[in-house]
């Protein structure tokens, strides 16, 4: 009798490792089917232009340095980052 709980022990974990496997397999499947079917990317597409609008921009190596310089000046106490002649140098 203590053989019998062991195997019906075992068969029911078998069951569930084939049901887990099952559902995994399913959601794959699912996943792929989601992914085909979307349209194309068309929002990725209109970042990407407009992040290579920006930079390009001509003004976007002052908005670079600067964004450096508020940096530096929150977290250093020099003087370096208040001073404004790289700035003018830049533009």
């Amino acid at each position: 009798m203590t053989s019998e709980p062991s195997t019906s022990s075992e068969s029911l974990d078998a069951e569930k490792s084939a049901l887990i496997q099952e559902a995994l397999t399913k959601a794959g499947v699912i996943k792929i089917q989601k992914q085909s079917v979307s349209p194309p990317n068309i929002r990725n597409l209109k970042k990407s232009i407009q992040f290579e609008r920006i930079a390009e921009h001509p003004l976007m190596p002052v908005v670079e340095l600067l964004l450096k310089k508020c940096e530096d000046a929150v977290t250093t106490y020099d003087r370096a980052p208040f001073e404004m002649e790289d700035v003018k140098d830049v533009s």
